[in-house]
């Protein structure tokens, strides 16, 4: 909840930038930014390769998460038709056990804290710029694409690393059970 609330005051608190030896840009015009025109037609493009740069690393997480499932739990059936009475006591099953948890864990701790895009919101946009003219709302959005694509990267690139802890986790958890198993043959 407090990801959420701290987005949206991003998206509509003034800018945090150090104002000091800024130009005032109320005077800035069309003169200062020739190509606001041209950067526009990467507003929405930015918006798109978010999201599926975000969707892709949702993906990742969920087969990651399968993955460690159906080994966690496929082992002891197979360590069943091995032997007829499996060491269940084991530190290589419990240590198996211990990283399918954890995998489970970390995924839902990235799904929870990094689990929000920061996305254009229709109704500040109708509330604050639908009374700017073509060239000041195109040289808004401009700033307010970068700022989320910002954030959006920082998301994003924090799911990669958890996704690659989970590859990590999940291999231990391979060995350990791989190990397990051909002890109990």
């Amino acid at each position: 909840m407090k990801q959420v609330v701290s987005r949206i005051r991003f998206f509509f608190a003034p800018s945090t930038h150090s104002e000091k030896n800024q130009p005032d840009e109320s005077a800035l015009g069309e003169a200062d930014y020739p190509a606001v025109a041209y950067a526009y037609e990467f507003v929405l493009p930015s918006y798109d390769w978010a999201v599926r740069r975000f969707e892709g690393s949702e993906t990742r997480l969920h087969n990651l998460q399968t993955y460690s499932a159906t080994i966690a739990f496929g082992a002891p059936v197979a360590a069943k038709a091995i032997s007829a009475t499996p060491n269940f006591d084991s530190m290589l099953f419990v240590a198996g056990v211990a990283c399918f948890v954890l995998v489970v864990t970390v995924a839902t701790f990235a799904r929870l804290m990094w689990g929000t895009l920061t996305l254009v919101g229709m109704t500040k946009v109708f509330q604050s710029y639908l009374g700017l003219s073509e060239w000041e709302f195109k040289k808004e959005m401009i700033g307010r694409a970068g700022q989320h694509q910002d954030d959006n990267v920082r998301i994003i690139n924090r799911r990669g690393v958890a996704a690659d802890m989970l590859t990590i986790l999940l291999a231990l958890e391979v060995l350990f059970l791989v190990a397990w198993l051909w002890s109990s043959r």
